[in-house]
């Protein structure tokens, strides 16, 4: 998921649930390692957070905002709800970058990736 902050504690909200229903939450910032690493420390977020400078996940997953800041390419927040097989089972993608994902969003888009075929 790329994450916005205010996205941050909700994940944050439900990774033991996803978690004991054997799923996983992974983040991806469009910032350097030690930049994602501190906000980690900062924030405590307790799942896999990765560094995306180049925008290489985002533009992988169909995510890449090009020139979103001049000269820069970024990832557009979104959440995937990916099957054990890596396949992408649905996603929460805001039309306006400022909506964030709820909690029960995150529930009901991970039970979709483990109940569909």
């Amino acid at each position: 998921m790329t994450l916005l902050p205010q996205d941050l504690a909700v994940a944050s909200e439900v990774y033991p649930e996803i978690q004991k229903a054997g799923g996983e939450i992974v983040g991806f910032m469009p910032d350097p390692p030690e930049d994602v690493k501190a906000m980690v420390e900062r924030t405590g977020v307790k799942f896999p957070m990765l560094a995306d400078p180049d925008a290489a996940v985002a533009d992988a997953f169909g995510l890449l905002h090009a020139d979103a800041v001049p000269g820069k390419n970024l990832g557009r927040p979104a959440v995937l709800f990916v099957r054990a097989d890596g396949t992408v089972a649905g996603s929460f993608q805001p039309a306006n970058y400022r909506c964030s994902v709820t909690p029960q969003e995150l529930r009901d888009g991970f039970a979709g990736a483990v109940t569909s075929p």
